[in-house]
């Protein structure tokens, strides 16, 4: 009786496993992913490009990110990289062939002992200008662009005081015409409990 019941239920499971190969089979494309040719003039080359930029990551201080940000400004290629703790975060310029620093000739600036963990470039406030929200330990901040000099403002974001923000997305969610930000946050270096 035992055994009898063994061998239908390994008969039904077997029935229902290639059932399933056979549905598979009949209702799934054999390959989604069909073979491209692509004419080798068509294929792209990159070239390596150095930029005059070491980003400085002190493990006793800060969380392990990087903000970084690459944008359009006045028809130019630009580039933001966040600086680790005590070290300042820089713009550079994509001009014949190089990155050109202009951090200091767009009045870019930050507090000593800080560290940047994220940023994003977008125009805030409809003048056609990009502005930076950067992301801090020590809180969030805007720069906003006036015609290529940056002004800075820490916003008043309430955030756990035991938390740092380390990214920062903005996109028009309710179709209104203003932006949204999401601000993630970690918990601060100081709070971690390491065993």
């Amino acid at each position: 009786m035992v055994l009898r019941f063994i061998i239908i239920f390994l008969l039904v499971m077997l029935l229902a496993v290639l059932s399933l190969f056979l549905l598979r089979k009949l209702t799934w494309p054999p390959d989604p992913y069909p073979p491209v040719s692509v004419p080798a003039a068509e294929v792209p080359s990159f070239k390596e490009i150095s930029i005059d930029f070491e980003h400085k990551y002190d493990k006793s201080k800060s969380l392990p990110f990087m903000a970084g940000a690459i944008f359009e400004l006045g028809g130019e290629q630009h580039i933001f990289v966040g600086g680790g703790y005590n070290q300042p975060d820089e713009i550079f310029v994509y001009r014949n062939g190089v990155f050109v620093n202009i951090t200091k000739s767009v009045r870019l600036t930050k507090e000593s002992h800080d560290t940047t963990y994220g940023v994003v470039a977008i125009d805030s406030n409809g003048d056609g200008l990009v502005d930076l929200f950067i992301a801090r330990e020590s809180g969030v901040y805007l720069y906003t662009n006036n015609k290529g000099i940056f002004s800075e403002k820490k916003l008043d974001i309430p955030l756990d005081p035991k938390h740092a923000p380390i990214s920062i997305a903005a996109a028009d969610l309710q179709k209104k015409d203003f932006l949204d930000y999401f601000i993630s946050d970690l918990l601060k270096l100081a709070y971690w409990e390491v065993k």
